[in-house]
């Protein structure tokens, strides 16, 4: 369009900021000039939402206005069709999941698509009813490969900033998405377990998208391995069922030196990059009587450990059962 032409870059860039998704395919119908200009103007979606009971992709511009597909009739139709098909004839319609799968394809084959926030929920609708447990597990190892599939075969990574999905204790759903997030660019990840038991996440948090994360959410996680949080920078544990002796031996390790016959501590957390620890859920009397306790300026009952390059302090906030470990410097003395 010639529209374009005399406009310079930031003007442009500003136009574009005002124009929804479905103006841009249009756009890009118009001319190969216009679908160049359109492809290198960023776009940032406020929610992209993939669940799968039923199946259902929500896409959100903002937080106000919800934008799906251009055919709204046929979103309707294969959802009723699907939602049938499961509950009547316990079969899945694969061609319908293909297609609302395609829909996501397009937009994220696109470099410069910003997500605000990715919700995945991986969820079993009847998870009593054995019949229908069944095809929900199919549908959910469908969608998953699909997206793997889908995911892999774009030359870049997405850019999202807040990663959160829902899921059955199985960590190969996941290995499905987080692997092509971009490290850089994430924020924020939470992973929920439908189940609450022993879920095994030692491939999860040796992903380089949890490591440079900042903050890392595990709701639903009763008992995982303490050792498994000592590389990452902020941790924090919903509902969790560690004890003080639990977290004492995250915070501190016990090395038995042959030459000089004695014992050395040294912080488990010795990484740079580590700001916080934080557990919800956790009770009272969570400090054991003799240990060595403090009441901090906003009457919170502290305790400090101190380590080779910083210092721990473990705050009880008692109105929230939670335990929040975090970094201070060490006192001058000890530097």
């Amino acid at each position: 369009m010639r529209f374009f032409r005399g406009l310079p870059y930031l003007a442009i860039r500003k136009l574009f900021h005002f124009v929804d998704y479905e103006t841009r395919l249009s756009l890009q119908r118009c001319s190969k000039r216009t679908k160049k200009l359109v492809d290198a103007m960023p776009f940032y979606f406020e929610l992209v939402d993939i669940a799968t009971q039923p199946l259902r992709i929500r896409i959100c511009e903002d937080k106000g206005e919800t934008m799906t597909y251009s055919n709204i009739a046929g979103l309707i139709y294969n959802y009723v069709w699907e939602l049938c098909s499961t509950a009547i004839f316990n079969q899945i319609n694969e061609k319908t999941v293909e297609k609302q799968l395609n829909h996501l394809w397009e937009i994220f084959r696109n470099k410069n698509i910003r997500i605000k926030t990715l919700f995945v929920s991986l969820t079993l609708l009847c998870p009593y009813d054995s019949e229908f447990a069944w095809v929900s597990f199919e549908r959910i190892r469908l969608v998953c490969c699909l997206m793997k599939i889908m995911l892999f075969s774009l030359d870049h990574q997405l850019l999202v900033e807040n990663f959160i999905i829902e899921y059955n204790e199985n960590h190969d759903q996941v290995m499905c998405f987080l692997p092509f997030l971009h490290p850089e660019y994430l924020k924020f990840i939470k992973f929920i377990n439908c189940k609450s038991s022993h879920a095994y996440i030692g491939p999860i948090v040796n992903l380089p998208q949890v490591i440079q994360c900042r903050r890392v959410v595990f709701d639903g996680f009763t008992w995982v391995p303490m050792k498994n949080f000592q590389h990452l920078p902020g941790v924090f544990l919903m509902n969790t069922k560690f004890d003080f002796n639990d977290t004492n031996r995250l915070i501190q390790v016990c090395e038995h030196d042959l030459n000089l016959y004695d014992y050395h501590f040294q912080h488990y957390f010795q990484h740079d990059t580590f700001e916080y620890f934080g557990m919800k859920g956790v009770k009272d009397n969570w400090f054991p009587e003799d240990s060595n306790t403090f009441i901090d300026d906003k009457n919170r009952k502290s305790m400090i450990v101190e380590g080779p390059k910083f210092a721990i302090k473990i705050v009880h906030k008692l109105e929230k059962k939670t335990i929040v470990l975090q970094r201070i410097s060490l006192t001058p003395r000890n530097v």
